[in-house]
């Protein structure tokens, strides 16, 4: 579901695919102004875990690296434009592999819920995206994301 949201959000914007998490970083608070205290209490409770199962608090820790690559990657787009022309196949990359181990995090941490959350969480996670109702939003944020300059780029 995920690995859709790239090739997307350029289609409907009209951006070169190096753009796109710039924007996605842009558009984030936007859309979810209290993200920061979900990374807060996200934060919170693998601590807390990390007392219980060591290892699971350990996998889930290492996805909050996830968080810091829109910004650099918008970081690198500006600074370099040799680096910028990279980052549709450095970000093709890294979200093939980050989107199987976010995956198998979550249904990990599903199973040692219960075997039904693990049935969800795995239809949920091969569930398509439904890109009529994303293109609807992205046009909607189209002004927005155009007017603070990421577009540009």
């Amino acid at each position: 579901m995920l690995d859709q949201l790239p090739v997307a959000i350029s289609e409907v914007l009209g951006l070169p695919r190096g753009a796109v998490w710039a924007v996605v970083h842009q558009v984030m608070p936007q859309l979810f102004p209290r993200m920061n205290d979900v990374y807060a209490r996200y934060d919170a409770a693998v601590t807390a875990l990390a007392g219980l199962d060591p290892l699971l608090a350990f996998v889930l820790r290492s996805k909050d690296l996830l968080g810091i690559l829109p910004g650099l990657s918008a970081t690198i787009a500006t600074a370099d434009e040799q680096a910028a022309a990279m980052l549709p196949q450095i970000g093709d990359f890294l979200m093939s592999k980050a989107i199987p181990a976010l995956d198998k995090a979550a249904l990990l941490l599903a199973w040692r819920h219960s075997t039904v959350t693990w049935i969800r969480t795995r239809r949920k996670i091969n569930e398509k995206l439904d890109l009529a109702e994303l293109t609807a939003l992205l046009k909607s944020l189209k002004p927005a994301a155009t007017v603070g300059g990421a577009a540009a780029g």
